[in-house]
């Protein structure tokens, strides 16, 4: 799976990997590899147009002034595979710019993720999601209920990353203004 993303900088990072931290003795058997890149996600696909994805995201980063965001709380979405998250407020600034970058790249990609459209889009940082981390969820919500998750975030760059399960990698990255 490919995503538009954009990595957690700091010092929201240093927030983010205590909560990290916090639940990895709940894991006990690995570091799950999305806490590799810290991120929050605003487009997946199972393929893009790589050529020109990466001159569209060069123009993006170039038009987009960097901006914050508060992460506050805990959640967890339900289905077959749970996913353990912290959520970001959905400000009016945080929608347009998903909307810009959805509408700017969905036309450079190869089976779009249906949960980054516009209209379903809930931005969030991953903390578990992977089938092997499903018995570790109830724990790990034990362990950050009495943690308080009130952040401030920069948003200040655009990347194209790859993420299968086992590995991570971050393709590109441009920094906003």
């Amino acid at each position: 799976m490919f995503s538009i993303l954009s990595l957690v900088d700091n010092p929201a990072e240093g927030e983010i990997q205590k909560i990290m931290d916090a639940i990895l003795p709940v894991t006990q058997v690995k570091t799950p590899i999305i806490w590799q890149y810290p991120h929050f996600t605003w487009h997946s696909a199972e393929d893009y147009d790589r050529v020109s994805l990466e001159k569209e995201l060069k123009v993006l980063g170039d038009q987009i002034t960097r901006f914050k965001v508060r992460v506050t709380g805990l959640g967890v979405f339900t289905g077959k595979t749970r996913i353990l998250f912290l959520p970001i407020l959905k400000t009016g600034e945080l929608a347009e710019l998903q909307q810009l970058i959805s509408t700017s790249v969905q036309k450079l990609s190869r089976r779009p993720s249906e949960y980054y459209t516009p209209e379903k889009w809930i931005p969030h940082i991953t903390i578990l999601s992977s089938p092997e981390d499903q018995h570790w969820i109830p724990d790990a919500i034990q362990k950050l209920t009495n943690q308080k998750v009130d952040i401030m975030l920069e948003i200040n760059n655009i990347a194209f990353g790859q993420y299968t399960g086992d590995e991570a990698e971050i393709i590109h990255k441009y920094t906003f203004r």
